[in-house]
């Protein structure tokens, strides 16, 4: 008989469980679709109808597979129920949480609850000054693992870069280029024997566009467009492996404050960071351990509004770098390459 279940029977006869544990999804275009799926699983002896409900922003919607807003669940059952997640066009934030609900029950306190976040695509970007003429390229940082590039192409309409290894043995440079709806533009493979070959791609329109790339201890070198920066959000770090570097950003007009935050690779392998405001002065320092979730607040002088400064970066060995609040997360390697939000 479904749902004969006395809530004091058992403590949590409704279990669901999402692919990842929080469920985030990052470069989210606005009014595109995410796709996923929520097992649920009934651990008690008793049949149970499942009421399934959300709370979303306004203009998103989720669909469970054959539009089903209930489910029937056996008893020591369970079923993976595919679901897609509709974004707004309209959506402007950064970043957006969605909460799916199962029930088996009227009583709010059976209840299971799942979260999810979603991390919007980096839109609005533009050149703080597109007059700006870069003097020359430059390599970036020493990377781990994968990045991504943020670039603003010009009337030229090109991406021009190459990779390098870092550090011996090197390995193969895999990137894909796609544009602001996350739609692939271009992908490919640097193989070993052509590190260093500069790789030419030509896009449909002027914009923003993000470069993805992954290898193992790698730099990379953009000599098109003048406009770029290293992502380094909250969900989308900066992975540094040692070496010193200077780099910029800005800050919006209307910031009072933003933070920062980072993982060191251990004891051994502590960091400086080095945050400098416009007028040269430090406005933030911390030399020495980096603990995850560990953040540390910047505050912006009101006369520094609407500007570019500067981070300075010493890493013994691996930092995993990011930024968030009011800054645009977006380090650059020449003042005159940094990008502005709207």
């Amino acid at each position: 008989m479904p749902n004969n279940l006395s809530y004091f029977e058992i403590d949590h006869p409704l279990m669901a469980d999402l692919p990842q544990e929080p469920a985030i999804f990052i470069n989210i275009a606005p009014g595109s679709t995410v796709q996923s799926s929520i097992l649920i699983k009934n651990v008690s002896p008793y049949d149970l109808d499942v009421n399934l409900s959300n709370v979303l922003p306004d203009g998103w919607n989720v669909v469970f597979k054959g539009a089903v807003s209930k489910i029937h669940l056996n008893a020591l059952s369970s079923i993976t129920l595919p679901f897609e997640i509709k974004t707004s066009k309209n959506a402007d934030k950064e970043e957006y949480n969605i909460s799916l609900g199962l029930n088996y029950t009227e009583n709010e306190e059976t209840m299971v609850i799942k979260k999810i976040k979603i991390i919007m695509a980096p839109a609005g970007l533009e050149p703080v000054n597109a007059g700006a003429a870069k003097n020359e390229s430059y390599w970036s940082p020493p990377q781990r693992f994968n990045g991504q590039l943020v670039v603003f192409t010009g009337p030229e309409k090109l991406l021009c870069f190459t990779a390098k290894a870092a550090y011996k043995p090197s390995q193969p440079f895999t990137w894909q280029l796609t544009d602001n709806m996350q739609r692939t533009v271009a992908s490919g493979v640097i193989p070993k024997e052509k590190l260093e070959e500069f790789v030419t791609v030509s896009v449909p329109e002027t914009g923003l566009y993000n470069l993805l790339y992954s290898s193992n201890f790698f730099m990379v070198k953009i000599e098109k467009p003048a406009f770029y920066g290293y992502w380094s959000q909250e969900y989308r770090p900066l992975i540094l492996f040692g070496g010193k570097t200077k780099l910029y950003f800005y800050v919006p007009a209307d910031s009072k404050n933003f933070e920062i935050s980072g993982i060191n690779g251990g004891q051994d392998e502590p960091a400086k960071v080095t945050i400098i405001a416009p007028d040269g002065k430090i406005a933030f320092e911390h030399d020495g351990q980096w603990l995850e979730n560990k953040w540390y607040n910047v505050p912006v002088d009101k006369n520094y509004v609407g500007k570019i400064w500067t981070i300075n970066i010493n890493a013994v060995e691996d930092l995993k770098f990011k930024m968030r609040g009011d800054v645009v997360p977006c380090l650059s390697p020449d003042p005159a390459a940094v990008l502005m939000k709207h």
